[in-house]
């Protein structure tokens, strides 16, 4: 596999905007914006940062990504490329995560909560692996990847205790004097006036089914701990 050099950092250049959240919560703005944007992922914060305080993350539109499907990382960046390489004592995946975390270049914020980086989760396989808790790793029953963090151009977040939400659009580029774009206020507008789309539907499933398959999801989040990783 071929060895690729590594890349020109992507400057981040980001726009803000600050809302009252006494009338919203993340599952209803999850809900009034998944429609509108590719692949959103809503994150709930269990363990809160230095200042006390617990935050929920909701991401959209991912410009760049980090998965390992349990030998293999694949990369894509901002500008489009893509990069593969495979796990091994001389490239171990500590080493990979950094080198991608790295491509990065984020000025210091003044907010206390994390505001970009990378998002995603890391399975209960990957580390007991480097933890040395397991000889090797227990084959999963679910398609889902070993370890997937993206870096995302909205990232809206929630202070729970301050009932306010924080929306933050970031442009990525190889110029570091290249304007950033703006599309928050158009955000804003969608979350104050539109309402949460509803669907016709029926199930098949009864209360016992559905019970179950709770259960299963319960087990599946216990085993995958997924939370927001700093820069």
């Amino acid at each position: 596999m071929e060895v690729l050099s590594q890349l020109a950092p992507f400057t981040v250049r980001s726009q803000h905007r600050y809302l009252r959240a006494d009338t919203l919560t993340p599952t209803g703005v999850f809900l009034r914006l998944r429609d509108r944007f590719a692949n959103p992922v809503l994150l709930e914060n269990k363990a809160p940062y230095g200042d006390g305080a617990a935050y929920s993350y909701l991401c959209f539109e991912p410009v760049a990504r980090f998965e390992f499907d349990g030998s293999v990382v694949k990369t894509s960046y901002p500008d489009g490329s893509t990069r593969q390489k495979t796990v091994s004592r001389k490239a171990p995946l500590p080493d990979q995560l950094d080198r991608f975390r790295t491509c990065f270049e984020v000025p210091v914020t003044q907010f206390p909560f994390q505001t970009t980086g990378l998002f995603g989760h890391t399975s209960n396989g990957v580390t007991q692996q480097s933890e040395a808790i397991l000889p090797e790793s227990v084959p999963s029953q679910i398609d889902v990847a070993e370890m997937m963090y993206q870096v995302f151009r909205h990232v809206l977040v929630f202070h729970h205790q301050k009932k306010s939400l924080h929306l933050f659009e970031h442009s990525y580029s190889e110029n570091p004097n290249a304007e950033p774009s703006d599309t928050l206020d158009t955000l804003v507008y969608w979350l104050k006036n539109q309402a949460t789309p509803t669907y016709p539907f029926e199930t098949t499933a009864t209360d016992l089914t559905t019970l179950v398959v709770a259960g299963a999801g319960h087990r599946v989040a216990g085993r995958s701990p997924i939370y927001p990783a700093r820069w």
